[in-house]
Protein backbone atom coordinates (compact mmCIF):
# COMPACT_ATOMS: atom_id res chain seq x y z
CA UNK A 1 0.00 0.00 0.00
CA UNK A 2 1.46 3.41 -0.98
CA UNK A 3 2.04 5.41 1.75
CA UNK A 4 -1.08 8.56 0.83
CA UNK A 5 -3.46 5.55 0.59
CA UNK A 6 -2.12 4.55 4.00
CA UNK A 7 -2.59 7.58 5.33
CA UNK A 8 -5.82 8.15 3.75
CA UNK A 9 -7.10 4.65 5.47
CA UNK A 10 -6.10 5.33 9.24
CA UNK A 11 -7.80 9.00 8.31
CA UNK A 12 -10.70 7.27 7.51
CA UNK A 13 -10.49 4.97 10.23
CA UNK A 14 -10.32 7.79 12.94
CA UNK A 15 -13.59 9.66 10.75
CA UNK A 16 -15.67 6.57 11.34
CA UNK A 17 -14.17 5.77 14.34
CA UNK A 18 -15.18 9.07 15.96
CA UNK A 19 -19.22 9.04 15.24
CA UNK A 20 -19.90 6.60 18.21
CA UNK A 21 -19.28 9.12 20.60
CA UNK A 22 -21.28 12.46 21.78
CA UNK A 23 -21.63 15.26 19.10
CA UNK A 24 -19.46 17.44 21.36
CA UNK A 25 -16.44 14.85 20.58
CA UNK A 26 -17.25 14.57 17.21
CA UNK A 27 -17.51 18.15 16.72
CA UNK A 28 -13.83 18.15 17.97
CA UNK A 29 -12.57 15.86 15.92
CA UNK A 30 -14.36 16.41 12.77
CA UNK A 31 -14.94 19.95 12.44
CA UNK A 32 -11.65 20.46 14.41
CA UNK A 33 -10.65 22.74 17.38
CA UNK A 34 -8.92 25.29 14.94
CA UNK A 35 -12.39 26.01 13.04
CA UNK A 36 -14.14 26.25 16.01
CA UNK A 37 -12.09 28.87 17.47
CA UNK A 38 -12.67 30.59 14.53
CA UNK A 39 -16.29 30.31 15.07
CA UNK A 40 -15.94 31.71 18.08
CA UNK A 41 -14.31 34.79 16.58
CA UNK A 42 -16.16 35.36 14.16
CA UNK A 43 -19.37 34.95 16.86
CA UNK A 44 -17.12 37.46 19.12
CA UNK A 45 -17.61 35.02 22.05
CA UNK A 46 -14.82 34.33 24.21
CA UNK A 47 -15.14 30.86 26.21
CA UNK A 48 -12.89 31.82 29.28
CA UNK A 49 -15.58 30.32 31.45
CA UNK A 50 -15.28 27.05 29.83
CA UNK A 51 -11.67 27.06 29.94
CA UNK A 52 -10.62 22.85 30.36
CA UNK A 53 -13.56 21.94 28.68
CA UNK A 54 -13.43 19.82 25.38
CA UNK A 55 -13.94 23.24 22.29
CA UNK A 56 -16.55 20.88 20.78
CA UNK A 57 -18.45 21.17 23.64
CA UNK A 58 -18.05 24.97 24.62
CA UNK A 59 -19.21 24.76 20.56
CA UNK A 60 -22.99 23.29 21.55
CA UNK A 61 -23.09 25.20 24.86
CA UNK A 62 -21.90 28.61 23.35
CA UNK A 63 -24.30 27.88 20.00
CA UNK A 64 -21.59 28.74 17.50
CA UNK A 65 -22.50 25.91 14.81
CA UNK A 66 -25.69 26.42 12.71
CA UNK A 67 -28.44 23.90 12.50
CA UNK A 68 -27.04 22.89 9.02
CA UNK A 69 -23.67 21.47 10.87
CA UNK A 70 -25.45 19.81 13.78
CA UNK A 71 -28.19 18.23 11.19
CA UNK A 72 -24.69 16.90 9.15
CA UNK A 73 -22.82 15.88 12.15
CA UNK A 74 -26.21 13.92 12.99
CA UNK A 75 -26.84 12.33 9.47
CA UNK A 76 -22.98 10.98 9.36
CA UNK A 77 -23.31 9.52 13.20
CA UNK A 78 -26.73 7.88 12.13
CA UNK A 79 -24.69 6.40 8.84
CA UNK A 80 -21.91 4.92 10.87
CA UNK A 81 -24.53 3.28 13.33
CA UNK A 82 -26.66 1.84 10.55
CA UNK A 83 -23.48 0.71 8.73
CA UNK A 84 -21.92 -1.34 12.01
CA UNK A 85 -25.46 -2.96 12.65
CA UNK A 86 -25.91 -3.88 8.85
CA UNK A 87 -22.58 -5.86 8.89
CA UNK A 88 -23.54 -7.61 12.57
CA UNK A 89 -26.79 -8.51 10.78
CA UNK A 90 -24.94 -9.81 7.73
CA UNK A 91 -22.57 -12.05 9.85
CA UNK A 92 -25.23 -13.52 11.95
CA UNK A 93 -27.53 -14.38 9.13
CA UNK A 94 -24.44 -16.23 6.70
CA UNK A 95 -23.57 -18.18 9.90
CA UNK A 96 -26.65 -18.82 10.92
CA UNK A 97 -27.42 -22.96 10.73
CA UNK A 98 -23.49 -22.93 12.33
CA UNK A 99 -24.67 -20.82 15.17
CA UNK A 100 -27.53 -22.43 16.08
CA UNK A 101 -25.59 -26.08 15.37
CA UNK A 102 -22.72 -24.60 17.91
CA UNK A 103 -25.17 -23.45 20.64
CA UNK A 104 -27.61 -26.24 20.61
CA UNK A 105 -24.46 -28.63 21.13
CA UNK A 106 -23.10 -26.17 23.85
CA UNK A 107 -26.08 -26.48 25.79
CA UNK A 108 -26.36 -30.35 26.23
CA UNK A 109 -29.74 -31.17 24.79
CA UNK A 110 -31.34 -28.80 27.32
CA UNK A 111 -34.78 -27.37 25.63
CA UNK A 112 -33.96 -23.95 23.43
CA UNK A 113 -37.13 -22.66 24.90
CA UNK A 114 -35.74 -22.33 28.30
CA UNK A 115 -33.03 -20.43 27.65
CA UNK A 116 -31.41 -17.74 24.54
CA UNK A 117 -28.93 -19.54 23.09
CA UNK A 118 -26.96 -16.36 22.58
CA UNK A 119 -26.84 -13.49 24.92
CA UNK A 120 -28.74 -10.56 23.44
CA UNK A 121 -27.22 -7.88 25.42
CA UNK A 122 -23.56 -8.91 24.28
CA UNK A 123 -25.03 -9.90 20.63
CA UNK A 124 -25.92 -6.14 20.81
CA UNK A 125 -29.79 -6.37 20.68
CA UNK A 126 -31.50 -2.95 21.39
CA UNK A 127 -35.08 -2.73 22.07
CA UNK A 128 -37.40 -0.86 19.27
CA UNK A 129 -38.80 1.39 22.24
CA UNK A 130 -34.97 1.69 24.01
CA UNK A 131 -34.83 5.76 24.95
CA UNK A 132 -31.65 5.82 22.55
CA UNK A 133 -34.44 6.03 19.31
CA UNK A 134 -36.88 8.29 21.58
CA UNK A 135 -36.04 11.52 18.63
CA UNK A 136 -35.99 9.06 15.81
CA UNK A 137 -38.50 10.85 13.47
CA UNK A 138 -38.70 13.81 15.22
CA UNK A 139 -41.01 16.69 13.45
CA UNK A 140 -38.74 19.52 13.94
CA UNK A 141 -36.13 17.55 12.36
CA UNK A 142 -34.88 18.03 8.53
CA UNK A 143 -36.21 14.79 6.53
CA UNK A 144 -32.30 13.93 5.74
CA UNK A 145 -31.73 13.80 9.52
CA UNK A 146 -35.17 12.04 9.90
CA UNK A 147 -34.57 9.34 7.26
CA UNK A 148 -31.07 8.34 8.26
CA UNK A 149 -31.68 8.38 11.95
CA UNK A 150 -35.14 5.95 11.04
CA UNK A 151 -32.59 3.95 8.36
CA UNK A 152 -30.45 3.71 11.82
CA UNK A 153 -32.83 2.10 13.62
CA UNK A 154 -34.20 -0.18 11.11
CA UNK A 155 -30.69 -0.92 10.71
CA UNK A 156 -30.90 -2.25 14.74
CA UNK A 157 -34.53 -4.28 14.02
CA UNK A 158 -32.26 -6.15 11.89
CA UNK A 159 -30.15 -6.99 14.00
CA UNK A 160 -32.09 -8.12 16.42
CA UNK A 161 -34.19 -10.13 14.41
CA UNK A 162 -30.92 -11.81 13.25
CA UNK A 163 -30.30 -12.84 16.79
CA UNK A 164 -34.47 -13.85 17.48
CA UNK A 165 -33.71 -16.34 14.81
CA UNK A 166 -31.08 -17.82 16.62
CA UNK A 167 -32.71 -17.90 19.86
CA UNK A 168 -36.29 -18.36 18.94
CA UNK A 169 -38.68 -19.30 16.03
CA UNK A 170 -38.59 -16.33 14.29
CA UNK A 171 -37.24 -16.89 10.62
CA UNK A 172 -33.88 -15.39 9.65
CA UNK A 173 -34.39 -12.51 7.16
CA UNK A 174 -30.86 -13.22 5.01
CA UNK A 175 -27.79 -11.43 4.59
CA UNK A 176 -29.04 -10.13 1.25
CA UNK A 177 -30.64 -6.72 2.90
CA UNK A 178 -27.20 -5.86 4.74
CA UNK A 179 -25.44 -4.43 1.47
CA UNK A 180 -28.75 -2.42 1.31
CA UNK A 181 -28.28 -0.69 4.62
CA UNK A 182 -24.69 -0.41 3.56
CA UNK A 183 -25.03 1.90 0.45
CA UNK A 184 -27.62 3.60 2.15
CA UNK A 185 -24.96 4.58 4.92
CA UNK A 186 -22.45 5.94 1.74
CA UNK A 187 -25.42 7.92 0.83
CA UNK A 188 -26.26 9.35 4.08
CA UNK A 189 -22.05 9.81 4.75
CA UNK A 190 -22.37 12.10 1.04
CA UNK A 191 -25.29 14.31 1.79
CA UNK A 192 -23.59 15.02 5.15
CA UNK A 193 -20.12 15.75 3.61
CA UNK A 194 -22.39 17.95 1.16
CA UNK A 195 -23.68 19.88 3.77
CA UNK A 196 -20.68 20.49 5.83
CA UNK A 197 -19.19 22.06 3.00
CA UNK A 198 -22.21 24.36 2.61
CA UNK A 199 -21.95 25.44 6.03
CA UNK A 200 -18.54 26.37 5.23
CA UNK A 201 -16.81 23.34 6.94
CA UNK A 202 -14.64 22.55 3.55
CA UNK A 203 -12.08 20.14 5.29
CA UNK A 204 -14.59 18.39 7.57
CA UNK A 205 -16.85 18.01 4.33
CA UNK A 206 -13.91 16.41 2.78
CA UNK A 207 -13.25 13.86 5.45
CA UNK A 208 -17.15 12.76 5.26
CA UNK A 209 -16.96 12.36 1.61
CA UNK A 210 -13.57 10.38 2.04
CA UNK A 211 -15.67 7.84 4.33
CA UNK A 212 -18.32 7.89 1.39
CA UNK A 213 -16.58 7.35 -0.69
CA UNK A 214 -14.69 3.75 0.89
CA UNK A 215 -18.08 2.55 1.81
CA UNK A 216 -19.96 2.66 -1.71
CA UNK A 217 -16.90 1.42 -3.04
CA UNK A 218 -17.56 -1.85 -0.89
CA UNK A 219 -20.92 -2.43 -2.15
CA UNK A 220 -20.44 -0.62 -5.44
CA UNK A 221 -22.16 -2.71 -8.67
CA UNK A 222 -24.53 -4.78 -5.28
CA UNK A 223 -28.89 -4.61 -6.56
CA UNK A 224 -29.20 -4.21 -2.26
CA UNK A 225 -32.88 -4.30 -1.66
CA UNK A 226 -32.86 -0.63 0.49
CA UNK A 227 -34.08 -0.14 4.24
CA UNK A 228 -37.54 0.51 3.48
CA UNK A 229 -37.40 -3.27 1.54
CA UNK A 230 -36.83 -4.86 4.77
CA UNK A 231 -39.13 -3.11 6.50
CA UNK A 232 -41.96 -4.10 4.07
CA UNK A 233 -40.52 -8.14 4.50
CA UNK A 234 -40.65 -7.90 8.19
CA UNK A 235 -44.42 -6.67 8.35
CA UNK A 236 -45.55 -8.74 5.13
CA UNK A 237 -43.57 -12.10 7.08
CA UNK A 238 -45.85 -11.35 10.29
CA UNK A 239 -49.27 -10.85 8.18
CA UNK A 240 -48.43 -13.77 6.46
CA UNK A 241 -47.80 -15.93 9.52
CA UNK A 242 -50.52 -14.40 11.69
CA UNK A 243 -52.85 -15.78 8.62
CA UNK A 244 -51.56 -19.09 8.17
CA UNK A 245 -52.26 -19.51 12.24
CA UNK A 246 -56.06 -18.73 11.68
CA UNK A 247 -56.24 -20.98 8.67
CA UNK A 248 -54.86 -23.60 10.61
CA UNK A 249 -58.20 -22.80 13.41
CA UNK A 250 -56.15 -24.84 15.63
CA UNK A 251 -56.39 -22.92 18.44
CA UNK A 252 -52.83 -22.80 19.04
CA UNK A 253 -50.98 -19.39 19.95
CA UNK A 254 -49.43 -17.59 16.70
CA UNK A 255 -46.88 -14.60 16.38
CA UNK A 256 -48.47 -11.05 16.22
CA UNK A 257 -47.09 -8.29 16.22
CA UNK A 258 -47.39 -6.27 19.39
CA UNK A 259 -49.42 -2.75 18.47
CA UNK A 260 -46.62 -0.52 19.55
CA UNK A 261 -44.08 -2.54 17.54
CA UNK A 262 -46.06 -2.35 14.27
CA UNK A 263 -46.88 1.38 14.67
CA UNK A 264 -43.13 1.91 14.95
CA UNK A 265 -42.62 -0.48 11.78
CA UNK A 266 -45.31 1.42 9.81
CA UNK A 267 -43.49 5.21 11.06
CA UNK A 268 -39.80 3.47 9.66
CA UNK A 269 -41.23 2.28 6.62
CA UNK A 270 -42.81 5.93 5.77
CA UNK A 271 -39.51 7.65 6.63
CA UNK A 272 -37.35 4.99 4.93
CA UNK A 273 -39.85 5.07 1.65
CA UNK A 274 -37.79 6.80 -1.27
CA UNK A 275 -40.15 9.99 -2.54
CA UNK A 276 -40.70 10.56 -6.11
CA UNK A 277 -39.26 13.90 -7.31
CA UNK A 278 -41.57 16.80 -7.57
CA UNK A 279 -42.66 17.63 -10.73
CA UNK A 280 -41.17 19.83 -13.49
CA UNK A 281 -42.37 22.96 -13.55
CA UNK A 282 -44.50 23.72 -16.76
CA UNK A 283 -42.33 25.69 -19.21
CA UNK A 284 -44.76 25.45 -22.38
CA UNK A 285 -46.03 28.66 -23.67
CA UNK A 286 -49.44 29.80 -22.38
CA UNK A 287 -52.05 30.74 -24.64
CA UNK A 288 -52.34 34.83 -25.19
CA UNK A 289 -48.33 34.83 -23.59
Amino acid sequence: MASNDFNSAIEISKTRSVMNLRLGEIISVIIGDSRVKELFDQAGKHPDEYAGQPTGEMALKLNVLTPGTKTALLVAQAAERAYKLAEKAESYAQNHESLVDYYKKKNKGVPTENLLLIDEKSAGVVRYNDPVFKFVGSERDPEMLKTAQASWMAAQIYLNQEVASINKDVPTMGFRYADGFKKAAAGFYTQAAQLLGKEGHVTAGEKLDAVAKTLDAAVAGKAAPIPSQFLNHLLNQAISKVMAAHLRQDGGEYYLLPKEYEDTLQKLLKLTTPQPPPPAADTSPKPGG
